[in-house]
């Protein structure tokens, strides 16, 4: 099994790094590089079901896309992202067919995102007054059309945090977050 875990991971890495690439150059994750990432995920672990006997994963398949595309919808509604990003994950919940690792992927992106933007910040020279609107309560009040405010292409911080997990999960480690997961 570690072989089809190993193909499944490095398939989810391509999507991921694809995705962080073009969101990088473009602001946008392509739905022609999601969508058929859903479906290979989803055609790859019936291929395994079948081959194997075994359901399971097929079973794990379903439960990731759940764990995915439910909390990155509502933040999606929310506006804090876009939907490339939720399509992004749910593809590579699809491909890794397992709900610790979106979790973990999921946390690790957040940290990488929070490193990322800091680094902006300081970058343009932002940091004061990102402090100062922080203990204001201007915090997130800013117009976010303006050059001046850099924004983090969130694809970059999830194929980090995919990285991370998926490295986790192959060694068999225990993340404090994926551990009660299988």
């Amino acid at each position: 099994m570690f072989w089809v875990n190993l193909t499944a991971y490095c398939l989810m890495l391509a999507v991921a790094y694809t995705a962080a690439w073009t969101d990088v150059r473009t602001g946008k994750v392509f739905n022609r590089l999601t969508y058929p990432a859903i479906l290979l995920g989803m055609v790859f672990w019936s291929v395994v079901a079948i081959t194997t006997g075994s359901t399971e994963r097929l079973a794990d398949c379903g439960i990731a896309l759940l764990a995915a595309a439910i909390p990155y919808t509502v933040i999606v509604l929310m506006g804090a992202l876009g939907g490339g990003d939720l399509k992004l994950m749910v593809a590579l919940a699809a491909l890794s067919a397992s709900w610790p690792l979106v979790l973990a992927t999921s946390v690790y992106a957040l940290l990488f995102a929070a490193i990322f933007a800091l680094i902006l910040i300081i970058r343009h020279g932002l940091l004061k007054q990102t402090l100062l609107r922080l203990l204001t309560g201007q915090f997130g009040k800013r117009d976010v059309q303006s050059d001046r405010y850099p924004t983090v292409p969130f694809a970059v911080a999830i194929a980090a945090g995919a990285t991370l997990a998926g490295a986790e999960f192959l060694l068999g480690w225990q993340s404090p977050w994926a551990a009660f997961g299988p």
